[in-house]
Formats: C-alpha cells, structure tokens, sequence
C-alpha cells in the first residue's frame, strides 16, 4: 500500500493510579491481573497466559455473554532488538501500544498509552472508504493464503514461498502490503525475518468470514458482479 494513501493519526490515554510502577507493570503482565480487566465489558477470561520472552504470545480465551468462546493472541512485549522487557520498564511497546510511567512522586504512578500504530485512531474515524480499503486487503486470494498460514505459526518469507507456490517477489509484495496495513508484523532474528500476525483479532475476522462465505457458497460462485478487477 502506498504510504500517501492513509494517514496515521494516533491518540494517547493517560490514567493517574494510586499505586507504584511495579504494581501497574504487574497489572499489565500478570495473567491472572489481566483476567480481571483486560477484556471488553460484560465478558470473562477463564484462561491467560503472557510471555515476554522474545517471540513470546500473549493467549487469552474470552468468553461473552452468549456462551461464544473466542482466542486472542498477540506479541506482549518487545525490547531492544527483541530483548525482554526488564520490569518494570519506563517505556514498553505493548500489544500495538506504547505505554510510559513517568516517575511522578511516590506512591501515583501516571501510565500513558499511545496507540503506536494509529490502530485506535483508525477504528475511531474509520468511515466506509477506509473499511473497504481494509476488505480489500483480504480480498486477494495469495494474501489470505498467507494470513491463514501465520495464524497457524511463525513464518519466514522462504516458508511462504514453498508453502503458497507463488513468487518470492509476489509473496513479498503481500507481505509489505499486510504489514503496513497492520495485519502482519515482522521480527528479525540474525539473519532471518520472522512473519507473525499483529493483531490477535485478525484470527476472530477469519473465523466469521469463512462462516459467512461457506453459507452462502453458491451465491458467490455464480456473482456475475464482481470482477477480476476487484482482486
């Protein structure tokens, strides 16, 4: 995708808590902290599991109201060229977000959450435009070849070569438009880059999609109104 088309805005939420750096750092990294507030409002998180290690998952099975049951899982943390966090840290990058706890006097801890990737920003003023532009990006059949293959694991773009059968240079191609579009997310490990999926709902998306889509099978293989021109 082409960087003029979309412009990243972010935005910051700063809370003032009556606690110290370490009680707020445990709040974000403890799974058994996270189950009680890091999860939409009315649902619960029977399981969590967090690891800061480099390539480590954060795993949270949410259940909703109606009984559904759905898996998050997204990268926790990284530091300096993939190191650990130490804890706690005055900066961490945190699921998509870059959160700061300026020492302020003893016992106030001030915590501000930047979006890094404009993602909250986006979601926020997200009009049809750019929804469709985001349904674009899944509607080539390579790149959800390639979604479907790092929700299963890791990848290096060799991997996704031999995997999809296509080009290196188109796989790669994909592979840039899926990370600037913040469905992918890459990590370099000496002298391999390592592909992942950034964000834990992407798998969510897929789920509903391929639901929708098996349902009405028929319909869509005989739609004379979209073209090869929509891929």
């Amino acid at each position: 995708m082409d960087e003029t088309d979309t412009a990243v805005r972010e935005i910051t939420i700063t809370r003032v808590f009556e606690a110290s750096r370490e009680e707020v750092w445990r709040a974000w990294t403890d799974p058994e902290q996270l189950k009680r507030w890091f999860r939409p409002h009315g649902f619960t998180v029977p399981e969590c599991t967090v690891d800061l290690r480099p390539g480590g998952v954060l795993r949270m099975v949410i259940l909703a109201p109606d009984g559904s049951q759905s898996t998050k899982r997204g990268r926790p943390a990284r530091g300096p060229r993939g190191r650990p966090i130490p804890a706690p840290a005055p900066r961490v990058k945190y699921q998509g977000n870059l959160l700061s706890f300026p020492p302020k006097g003893t016992g106030r801890r001030q915590v501000s959450a930047r979006d890094a990737g404009g993602v909250l920003a986006s979601k926020a003023g997200c009009g049809p435009e750019a929804l469709a532009r985001y349904f674009r990006v899944l509607g080539d059949p390579t790149r959800l070849r390639i979604i479907e293959a790092l929700l299963e694991r890791e990848r290096t773009v060799s991997e996704l070569v031999s995997l999809i059968g296509a080009p290196q240079s188109r796989v790669s191609n994909h592979l840039a438009c899926l990370k600037w579009c913040r469905f992918a997310d890459a990590e370099r490990r000496g002298r391999r880059v390592v592909y992942r999926i950034a964000d834990p709902e992407v798998e969510q998306l897929m789920r509903v999609a391929r639901s929708l889509a098996s349902a009405h099978s028929e319909h869509l293989a005989t739609c004379r109104r979209i073209g090869p021109d929509w891929l």
